[in-house]
Protein backbone atom coordinates (compact mmCIF):
# COMPACT_ATOMS: atom_id res chain seq x y z
CA UNK A 1 0.00 0.00 0.00
CA UNK A 2 1.32 3.59 -1.08
CA UNK A 3 1.27 5.66 1.95
CA UNK A 4 0.99 9.60 2.00
CA UNK A 5 4.83 11.46 3.06
CA UNK A 6 3.10 14.43 4.12
CA UNK A 7 0.10 16.44 5.39
CA UNK A 8 -0.95 19.94 5.63
CA UNK A 9 -4.32 20.97 7.20
CA UNK A 10 -6.78 22.57 5.25
CA UNK A 11 -8.79 24.96 7.83
CA UNK A 12 -11.63 26.03 5.46
CA UNK A 13 -12.63 23.19 4.25
CA UNK A 14 -11.51 21.01 8.17
CA UNK A 15 -9.88 18.17 6.15
CA UNK A 16 -6.46 16.81 5.51
CA UNK A 17 -4.83 16.98 2.22
CA UNK A 18 -2.92 14.31 1.92
CA UNK A 19 0.59 14.08 -0.68
CA UNK A 20 2.34 11.35 -2.02
CA UNK A 21 4.88 10.83 -4.06
CA UNK A 22 5.29 11.97 -7.90
CA UNK A 23 2.92 8.79 -8.87
CA UNK A 24 -0.27 9.95 -7.31
CA UNK A 25 -1.51 12.96 -7.02
CA UNK A 26 -2.55 14.92 -3.68
CA UNK A 27 -6.06 14.41 -2.02
CA UNK A 28 -8.19 15.91 0.81
CA UNK A 29 -8.95 12.82 3.32
CA UNK A 30 -10.97 12.78 6.45
CA UNK A 31 -8.87 11.50 8.44
CA UNK A 32 -9.90 9.75 11.57
CA UNK A 33 -8.69 6.67 14.04
CA UNK A 34 -10.06 3.88 16.13
CA UNK A 35 -8.46 2.59 19.26
CA UNK A 36 -9.74 -1.00 21.17
CA UNK A 37 -8.59 -1.00 24.69
CA UNK A 38 -6.43 -3.83 26.14
CA UNK A 39 -8.70 -6.48 27.68
CA UNK A 40 -7.59 -9.07 29.99
CA UNK A 41 -4.64 -10.70 28.68
CA UNK A 42 -5.22 -9.35 24.58
CA UNK A 43 -3.61 -6.77 23.84
CA UNK A 44 -5.23 -3.38 22.73
CA UNK A 45 -5.40 -2.22 18.84
CA UNK A 46 -5.10 1.23 17.34
CA UNK A 47 -6.23 1.96 13.73
CA UNK A 48 -5.28 5.05 11.49
CA UNK A 49 -7.70 5.76 8.92
CA UNK A 50 -8.22 8.41 6.20
CA UNK A 51 -11.29 8.44 4.05
CA UNK A 52 -10.91 9.94 0.53
CA UNK A 53 -13.64 12.16 0.27
CA UNK A 54 -14.07 11.89 -3.74
CA UNK A 55 -14.38 8.41 -3.87
CA UNK A 56 -15.47 7.75 -0.51
CA UNK A 57 -12.57 5.07 -0.13
CA UNK A 58 -11.63 4.51 3.29
CA UNK A 59 -7.75 3.61 3.71
CA UNK A 60 -6.44 1.59 6.77
CA UNK A 61 -3.09 3.12 6.94
CA UNK A 62 -1.67 2.42 9.88
CA UNK A 63 -2.51 -0.80 12.91
CA UNK A 64 -0.66 -1.26 16.12
CA UNK A 65 -0.87 -3.46 18.63
CA UNK A 66 -0.59 -2.58 22.18
CA UNK A 67 -0.10 -3.23 25.97
CA UNK A 68 0.40 0.19 27.49
CA UNK A 69 0.02 3.91 27.10
CA UNK A 70 3.40 4.23 28.88
CA UNK A 71 6.31 2.89 28.03
CA UNK A 72 7.03 -0.74 29.37
CA UNK A 73 9.64 -3.38 28.36
CA UNK A 74 10.38 -3.38 24.63
CA UNK A 75 7.10 -2.89 22.93
CA UNK A 76 6.30 -0.01 21.70
CA UNK A 77 3.85 2.35 23.83
CA UNK A 78 0.52 3.99 22.69
CA UNK A 79 1.45 7.42 22.98
CA UNK A 80 4.36 6.94 20.93
CA UNK A 81 2.01 5.70 18.06
CA UNK A 82 -0.11 8.63 18.97
CA UNK A 83 2.64 11.43 18.39
CA UNK A 84 3.66 9.66 15.41
CA UNK A 85 0.52 9.58 13.91
CA UNK A 86 -0.23 13.15 14.62
CA UNK A 87 2.89 14.25 13.14
CA UNK A 88 2.16 12.00 9.64
CA UNK A 89 -1.34 12.19 9.41
CA UNK A 90 -2.56 15.21 11.83
CA UNK A 91 -5.11 12.80 13.13
CA UNK A 92 -6.41 13.96 16.52
CA UNK A 93 -10.11 11.97 16.55
CA UNK A 94 -10.41 8.63 17.80
CA UNK A 95 -13.21 6.10 17.66
CA UNK A 96 -13.79 3.57 20.91
CA UNK A 97 -16.24 1.55 22.05
CA UNK A 98 -15.05 -0.43 25.48
CA UNK A 99 -16.79 2.08 27.61
CA UNK A 100 -16.19 -0.04 30.69
CA UNK A 101 -11.98 0.38 30.36
CA UNK A 102 -11.72 3.63 28.57
CA UNK A 103 -12.00 6.53 31.68
CA UNK A 104 -8.73 4.50 33.38
CA UNK A 105 -6.91 4.30 29.71
CA UNK A 106 -8.00 8.19 29.23
CA UNK A 107 -6.68 9.54 32.20
CA UNK A 108 -3.03 8.00 31.49
CA UNK A 109 -3.03 9.62 28.31
CA UNK A 110 -4.19 12.76 30.03
CA UNK A 111 -1.32 12.11 32.41
CA UNK A 112 1.83 11.20 30.06
CA UNK A 113 3.94 14.36 29.34
CA UNK A 114 5.62 12.98 26.26
CA UNK A 115 1.98 13.46 24.42
CA UNK A 116 1.82 17.08 23.55
CA UNK A 117 -0.79 16.99 21.51
CA UNK A 118 -3.85 15.27 23.18
CA UNK A 119 -6.27 13.05 20.82
CA UNK A 120 -10.06 13.48 21.42
CA UNK A 121 -12.02 10.39 21.70
CA UNK A 122 -15.81 9.73 20.81
CA UNK A 123 -17.86 6.85 21.74
CA UNK A 124 -18.67 5.02 18.40
CA UNK A 125 -21.89 3.73 19.92
CA UNK A 126 -23.57 1.79 16.97
CA UNK A 127 -20.52 -0.81 16.93
CA UNK A 128 -20.66 -1.29 20.84
CA UNK A 129 -24.81 -1.47 21.19
CA UNK A 130 -25.91 -3.01 17.48
CA UNK A 131 -23.84 -6.01 16.66
CA UNK A 132 -26.11 -7.05 13.85
CA UNK A 133 -25.73 -3.75 12.60
CA UNK A 134 -22.24 -2.82 12.40
CA UNK A 135 -21.65 -6.41 10.65
CA UNK A 136 -23.66 -5.00 8.11
CA UNK A 137 -21.94 -1.94 7.56
CA UNK A 138 -18.65 -3.93 7.10
CA UNK A 139 -20.09 -6.27 4.69
CA UNK A 140 -21.47 -3.24 2.66
CA UNK A 141 -18.34 -1.95 2.86
CA UNK A 142 -16.72 -4.91 1.66
CA UNK A 143 -18.73 -5.04 -1.46
CA UNK A 144 -18.80 -1.43 -2.97
CA UNK A 145 -14.50 -2.05 -1.94
CA UNK A 146 -14.27 1.25 -0.01
CA UNK A 147 -11.97 -0.39 2.66
CA UNK A 148 -8.39 -0.71 1.54
CA UNK A 149 -6.53 -2.80 4.33
CA UNK A 150 -2.56 -3.03 3.90
CA UNK A 151 -1.11 -6.38 3.98
CA UNK A 152 1.63 -5.89 5.45
CA UNK A 153 0.93 -3.61 8.49
CA UNK A 154 0.78 -4.70 12.50
CA UNK A 155 3.36 -6.73 14.44
CA UNK A 156 3.17 -10.16 14.03
CA UNK A 157 5.41 -10.70 16.77
CA UNK A 158 2.04 -9.55 19.11
CA UNK A 159 -1.05 -10.98 17.36
CA UNK A 160 -2.23 -11.19 13.64
CA UNK A 161 -2.67 -8.00 11.82
CA UNK A 162 -6.24 -6.95 10.53
CA UNK A 163 -6.49 -9.25 7.74
CA UNK A 164 -5.41 -11.97 9.63
CA UNK A 165 -7.86 -11.21 12.53
CA UNK A 166 -10.67 -11.10 10.04
CA UNK A 167 -9.94 -13.92 8.34
CA UNK A 168 -10.17 -16.45 11.72
CA UNK A 169 -13.55 -14.36 12.57
CA UNK A 170 -14.72 -15.47 8.96
CA UNK A 171 -13.74 -19.54 8.79
CA UNK A 172 -14.63 -19.59 12.69
CA UNK A 173 -11.15 -19.87 14.07
CA UNK A 174 -12.57 -17.26 17.29
CA UNK A 175 -14.58 -17.97 20.10
CA UNK A 176 -14.71 -14.71 21.50
CA UNK A 177 -14.53 -11.15 19.99
CA UNK A 178 -11.82 -9.86 22.64
CA UNK A 179 -9.48 -12.27 20.63
CA UNK A 180 -9.89 -10.23 17.76
CA UNK A 181 -9.15 -6.70 18.31
CA UNK A 182 -8.51 -5.42 15.41
CA UNK A 183 -11.59 -7.01 14.53
CA UNK A 184 -13.28 -5.04 17.08
CA UNK A 185 -11.16 -1.62 16.57
CA UNK A 186 -12.19 -1.62 12.86
CA UNK A 187 -16.05 -2.02 13.69
CA UNK A 188 -15.50 1.20 16.13
CA UNK A 189 -14.14 2.98 13.32
CA UNK A 190 -16.64 2.48 10.55
CA UNK A 191 -19.37 3.10 13.59
CA UNK A 192 -17.67 6.30 14.10
CA UNK A 193 -17.88 7.15 10.33
CA UNK A 194 -21.25 6.54 9.69
CA UNK A 195 -22.30 8.37 12.64
CA UNK A 196 -20.06 11.10 11.94
CA UNK A 197 -19.46 11.83 8.48
CA UNK A 198 -17.93 14.80 7.08
CA UNK A 199 -19.39 17.39 6.63
CA UNK A 200 -18.57 20.45 4.39
CA UNK A 201 -18.51 23.71 6.44
CA UNK A 202 -20.60 26.38 5.42
CA UNK A 203 -18.86 29.23 3.49
CA UNK A 204 -19.86 32.50 5.02
CA UNK A 205 -22.01 33.85 2.24
CA UNK A 206 -24.13 30.71 2.99
CA UNK A 207 -24.73 31.12 6.44
CA UNK A 208 -28.87 32.28 7.13
CA UNK A 209 -29.08 35.79 8.26
CA UNK A 210 -30.42 34.96 11.36
CA UNK A 211 -26.94 33.75 12.78
CA UNK A 212 -24.73 36.56 10.84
Amino acid sequence: MQKPTKARWDKDRNLTKLFFDENLPPEYYYVRGSIEWPIGLMPGYALLSAQNIRTKELWIYEEFPFWSVSTTGTNLPLWAWLKDVWKKYLCRYFYYTNTKDHPRYYLQILREPLIRTHPVFVEAELASKNQASIDNLLLEYQRLKRIKIDKEAGNPKIMGNLLDQLMAKKKGYIKEDIEIPGVTALWGLLAGYEKFPYKQPMMEDEVPMAYV
